[in-house]
């Protein structure tokens, strides 16, 4: 007689693979079963939070026989911290889960098999091996830090509850001196009279904290104000965990810096006078603490737990950073988007214009870079050869595009705001030869998808942030179109994130 089970049971359960999501698969009583921090190998007790007729979910509890390939997680927050999911697990295993879950999406949800795929490949061929980050501590250019509770917290949010934020000491994502900067926003938040934001009323100031670092990875250590050089992130590979003190920084004294050009800080906070106030006393806490910083003091009215400002209401220094990637300058924004991995990114960018197969026109290719952005592939694939013409629906996005094609002197690109389903249909655009297509995580809306068959480019280039949106988005288009090639590139070391990076042959 099988046991009749409840939400909230802890029962012992034997992980046999990763899944899209990250998250470990096991097998009770019929039922597939997801189980949070669950790695291949493991055996865990594991508490139930779901329960459905052919799956249920659960969270690891306690873990009873490790995997042979789990290590040490380098990270003191790690055990709590949603952020990284797969700390503890080898780095070769990371890469090599990903390039299945996006073999398995394909097949699963793309409908691209070893029976019907239209290319007679089977799924496992098509999908390269997956492209490691060229860094594996410091990569990331930009996190995103939420405030929470009377104590004022700031900080990540906890894997087990979302609601519940950690004020993190240390973390091996980003550089120390962004570290710096969150410790003496949080610091300055709890000396001050302002509370949390709360959506249900309405009331209170402080949301979010972005920082962003626009110095180039391998340059993330100031010095402080007595002549001691900040710790950089522990080299690629190293197994010994992150000192949490590393990166307690941001108190005045030793750890006050005394240069932070490169960096910004973005407040988020909710509506009116108050929130402004507040926001105008924080920014003028950090600039004396840390001379160089940008701020700039963004609101968000709405409930949604986002950490995107509606609107940017005032800077303090230049608010434009200048990114540089592949010998290409970007001015950005506040709240343009970039890749987060700069170094990883390199690689990506690499990957399309290489599978645009440029050299296959003499004169160069028409390209459309789809959802382009502030123009950052557009321009690479500008530099190289040919037109492009970058579509993207938010204008100031394309603003940002047009300013960084004039800033590095290409000539032969465009840019057109506008929803896709309407730009792409305007028959006064050349006929691409190419098209670049790099959707948010949603994926594309079908009527894109039926767009670009009618345009009918030769070469489809698909970057994609989501395997299982990748998988439904290629599937639209395999009417008409062969896929071919297929690389999942690591763009989020130590988590379950994957992009890929994939070509489609027009059908003859």
């Amino acid at each position: 007689m099988t046991q009749e089970l409840r939400s909230g049971d802890v029962l012992e359960l034997d992980i046999e693979k990763l899944t899209c999501g990250g998250r470990g698969l096991a097998r009770l009583q019929g039922r597939a079963v997801f189980v949070e921090r669950g790695l291949p190998g493991q055996l865990v007790r594991a508490r139930l939070s779901k329960l459905a007729k052919r799956h249920a979910e659960a969270a690891t509890v306690e873990v009873l026989r490790s995997s042979p390939e789990q290590i040490e997680p380098f990270c003191p927050h790690y055990a709590d911290c949603g952020g990284c999911d797969w700390q503890d697990l080898v780095y070769s295993a990371q890469l090599r889960w990903k390039r299945q879950i996006v073999a398995e999406s394909l097949r699963h949800i793309g409908r691209q098999s070893g029976e019907s795929g239209q290319s007679g490949q089977d799924v496992q061929d098509l999908v390269n091996e997956t492209t490691p980050s060229p860094l594996l501590r410091g990569f990331r250019n930009k996190m995103e830090f939420a405030f929470a509770g009377r104590e004022l917290h700031v900080g990540l949010r906890s894997w087990r509850d979302s609601r519940m934020v950690l004020d993190v000491t240390a973390c091996g994502l980003m550089a120390d001196p962004a570290m710096a900067v969150l410790a003496a926003v949080r610091e300055m938040a709890r000396a001050g009279s302002a509370a949390v934001f709360d959506p249900a009323t309405g009331r209170g100031v402080w949301r979010f904290l972005v920082l962003r670092d626009s110095r180039p990875a391998e340059a993330n250590a100031f010095r402080t104000g007595e002549g001691v050089a900040l710790p950089r992130p522990l080299p690629p590979g190293a197994d010994a965990p992150l000192d949490p003190r590393s990166s307690v920084l941001g108190c005045r004294g030793e750890a006050e810096l005394t240069g932070a050009a490169g960096l910004q800080a973005i407040l988020i906070t909710g509506p009116g006078s108050e929130a402004a106030k507040q926001a105008a006393i924080m920014a003028q806490g950090l600039l004396e603490r840390f001379p160089g910083l940008s701020v700039a003091h963004g609101v968000r009215r709405d409930k949604a737990a986002v950490a995107y400002a509606e609107e940017i209401v005032r800077a303090w220094g230049d608010p434009v950073l200048e990114m540089s990637l592949g010998g290409l300058r970007y001015r950005l924004s506040p709240q343009a988007f970039f890749q987060t991995n700069t170094a990883g990114a390199e690689r990506l960018f690499g990957l399309v214009e290489e599978m645009a197969g440029l050299s296959d026109w003499p004169n160069g290719p028409e390209i459309f870079d789809c959802y382009c952005g502030v123009g950052a592939m557009a321009l690479r694939l500008a530099r190289a050869t040919g037109h492009v013409t970058g579509f993207e629906l938010v204008e100031g996005a394309v603003r940002d595009a047009t300013d960084n094609a004039r800033l590095n002197n290409l000539t032969n690109c465009s840019f057109v705001a506008g929803d896709l389903r309407r730009t792409l249909a305007d028959r006064k655009l050349p006929k691409p030869d190419v098209l670049v297509i790099d959707p948010p995580r949603a994926g594309m809306h079908p009527d894109v998808a039926a767009r670009i068959l009618d345009l009918a480019p030769e070469r489809i280039v698909s970057v994609s942030c989501d395997p299982a949106t990748f998988a439904r988005d290629a599937a639209l288009l395999l009417p008409g179109y062969t896929l071919t090639r297929v690389v999942p590139v690591d763009l989020f070391p130590h988590s379950h994130h994957v992009e890929t990076v994939a070509l489609l042959i027009r059908n003859t």
